[in-house]
């Protein structure tokens, strides 16, 4: 906004007759690095180059420093010494082509180093120029701290304050991090245990689930040992008939107890409906049958719960029903599609 400011009144300055009233206004609005003629020959007015970018922002640091240090703009015009009470006497201040303020180094020598480096210029401490810069170079530096950010602002600038002002400035930042530097987490009390984990019987709430597919050897002569199991005599096969022996895909159902974390397991020769159906029956014979079932959706799952449902629309009578229900008494969860975090207990088993 202010770079379209001064480019309007460029024009108008550059319609004033008199010289000296011209060369005045130019001088008390520009710098040298801001140029009437480069607007004259600029086609598209609406850009503003980096040029005016850098001659808007040093507009508003020589007003800054206008304002704080105008004894020592007066005495540095006149050519007389600056007072030993100012706050930038000891940076033996000095005044360049761009009408700023600048501090005088050691290094005029070192042409390994920017000029603004050798020379930066002095940025007065709460003014609103001074805040805009540094909050600049706090964020194009990924939001830092006020190390980094002081160490940054350095190589262009001297700011009085330091570290101090540099704190000042970042709470002005919007960003998350900066505004709340110290966020306190926020706690809750944990929820009670549900009632399947105090159940005292085991494998009375479960969860099941599958994994794999493993390669199983069809035939089952070709044993690691190579032994026979009457005799315990080596066998004669011969070794590159082992590895071309054929292999088949079997599954293992995986169901753990939801009070106990204990595992069963049971081998599936595959996929089906009736291969699910019968693992459970041997899970049911072994450990006992299950109040309630958790499992996810996968198709054999679905197909065994809606088996097992079938059997109480097929015997249609009203004592069967409550015959069924209490000795049943079979709930099936089934977990949403695609949300293996409803399914913690038996994902983490597994």
């Amino acid at each position: 906004m202010t770079s379209h400011c001064l480019k309007f009144v460029s024009k108008i300055i550059n319609g004033i007759k008199s010289p000296v009233r011209k060369s005045q206004l130019k001088a008390r609005c520009f710098s040298e690095t801001y140029s009437i003629t480069d607007v004259e020959h600029n086609h598209h007015e609406r850009v503003v180059t980096s040029e005016q970018k850098q001659s808007a922002e040093h507009f508003f640091i020589r007003e800054a420093q206008e304002e704080k240090f105008s004894n020592e703009f007066d005495a540095l015009e006149n050519n007389f010494s600056i007072d030993q009470s100012s706050n930038i006497a000891n940076l033996n201040p000095a005044i360049n082509e761009n009408g700023l303020l600048y501090m005088k180094s050691r290094l005029d020598h070192h042409l390994a180093y920017e000029d603004q480096f050798i020379n930066p210029i002095i940025l007065p401490k709460e003014v609103k120029i001074t805040e805009k810069i540094v909050i600049q170079i706090h964020s194009e530096h990924a939001h830092n701290g006020p190390e980094v950010t002081l160490r940054e602002v350095k190589l262009k600038y001297w700011l009085l304050g330091g570290r101090r002002e540099i704190r000042k400035c970042l709470k002005a930042c919007e960003n998350k991090l900066c505004k709340y530097p110290k966020l306190i987490e926020v706690t809750q009390n944990e929820a009670n245990l549900p009632e399947a984990r105090s159940e005292m019987e085991c494998f009375k709430h479960i969860s099941l689930d599958g994994c794999g597919p493993f390669e199983m050897k069809k035939c089952g002569i070709c044993r690691k040992e190579l032994k026979c199991l009457k005799c315990k005599k080596d066998l004669d096969i011969d070794k590159a008939q082992i590895k071309d022996c054929p292999t088949k895909k079997v599954y293992v159902l995986v169901i753990g107890c939801h009070a106990s974390r204990a595992i069963h397991l049971e081998m599936l020769q595959d996929r089906s409906t009736e291969s699910f159906i019968m693992a459970l029956k041997r899970f049911s014979n072994r450990r006992g049958r299950p109040s309630i079932i958790h499992s996810d959706n996968a198709g054999e799952y679905v197909s065994g719960r809606n088996t097992i449902q079938e059997v109480f629309r097929v015997l249609n009578t009203e004592r069967t029903h409550q015959r069924l229900q209490d000795e049943l008494k079979l709930s099936w969860y089934l977990a949403e599609p695609r949300s293996p975090s409803h399914s913690g207990v038996i994902e983490r088993l597994v």
